[in-house]
Order: C-alpha cells, then structure tokens, then sequence
C-alpha cells in the first residue's frame, strides 16, 4: 500500500556476447552466445588469449545461440580458414551469393557444441566448417533455420505506417556441399543429448559436470593425439 519513488539512470548495457577459459590438457573453451555487435572482435581476442596460454585445440559453444549477423560467422571461420567458401546463399531465381573467407588461417582442432537452440549464423559457423573438414560437432541436432528475410518499411504504401514494415523471405542458405539447412538442422558427429534432470541447470564456465561439455572436451583431446 506505498509507493516509492526511484531515479533510474539511463546507460548502455553491455550484454556479454563472448566468454573464455582453458580447459584442462590445453583445450581452449569459447562461449559464444550471440553474433552481434562486436562479437567477431571479441572471439578474435578470446582466441589469441588461448593461444598465449597453450591452446593446442578449441571447443566454441554455440548452444543457445539463436545467430544473428551472418558477417559475424563468415570473420570467425575467417580466423580458420583459408580462402574458399564458408556457405552460399540462393534466391528463387538461382542467384548465388558466396560466403567466402580469405587466406591465413590458423591450424587447430576445433570442436563446436551445439544443441536445439544452435541457429541460423551458428549453423553456418558450425556446419560450414565442418563441411569443409575443419571441425567436428558434438552435442544434438541443431534448430534448422537457413533462410534470409528483407525487410520491407510499409511507409511507401501507407504514409502513416513510417516504423512499420513486414519480413519477406528471400532466400536460403546452403553448405558448399550443396545441403540445405532449413528446417533440416544438423546433426552431430557425436550425439550427446543433455539429460532431462539437467535441462534447466546452469552450469559455470567451464564446468566438467555439464556433460556436453565433458565430451566436446574428450572430442578436442582426442584429436590433439590424433
């Protein structure tokens, strides 16, 4: 029955898109839970930090992570790849638009963990690199959103509606194998499924009882001895 009163300042807000630690028997570890902003920045400084600590191969943990900016994913593969195609986009009318990372990769084993949240940029990311033999995918089967939407402001129609406007999808996306990803997701080379007690658990940076976790790492230090 009172009311308070309070003064809330206004700021920007940070949201954390990129975290890091090391993992036992020089695995890197990188969370990456969005492509927004700076996040390619952020992966590039994570990754060198690992490197400079010993990384000897990398586990990116793109569960949850719904994407977002596709230059975001093509910059981070960038950082493994040399000059070829991550992915490619086409319309209805068969019109290519290639994803394409230039030379100066860095050689290192690379596992990405994924789940049913893994989306739309992280599937390229993940998918694309796999495609091209460069990293494995633990964890299970990822969302299956591989397609492009335009936005069309409706002011042109109707004056009144200048911050309104409608998605239009206008193309889709595939891996240079030619695999589509809509509606099809992709499924893991290794298949861990979380188990149901441990769902809703939030587990700690780096933290070896998430078991996803524990075998994303096992993957990346078996291919260290590979």
């Amino acid at each position: 029955g009172e009311y308070l009163t309070f003064t809330m300042p206004r700021a920007i807000i940070q949201v954390n898109r990129v975290e890091s630690c090391m993992l036992e028997n020089n695995v890197g570890y990188i969370a990456l839970y969005a492509f927004e902003g700076d996040c390619q920045k952020e992966f590039a400084a994570a990754f060198d930090a690992l490197q400079q600590q010993g990384a000897k191969a990398l586990v990116i943990d793109v569960r949850d992570n719904p994407g977002g900016w596709v230059d975001g994913a093509v910059e981070i593969a960038d950082l493994f790849m040399d000059k070829g195609m991550l992915a490619y986009s086409m319309d209805r009318d068969g019109n290519k638009d290639v994803m394409e990372t230039t030379d100066g990769k860095t050689e290192m084993p690379i596992v990405f963990l994924v789940n049913e949240n893994s989306a739309s940029s992280s599937e390229i990311l993940a998918g694309g690199m796999r495609d091209q033999g460069l990293a494995r995918l633990v964890g299970v089967k990822t969302f299956g959103k591989g397609i492009i939407q335009n936005v069309i402001p409706l002011d042109s129609f109707v004056p009144q509606l200048s911050s309104d406007g409608f998605q239009m999808t206008v193309a889709q996306y595939y891996f240079p194998s030619g695999e589509a990803i809509h509606k099809v997701g992709i499924e893991p080379d290794v298949l861990v499924e979380m188990p149901e007690e441990m769902k809703s658990q939030l587990f700690q940076l780096g933290d070896m009882n998430d078991p996803q976790l524990k075998a994303a790492w096992e993957e990346a230090v078996k291919m260290i001895r590979e």
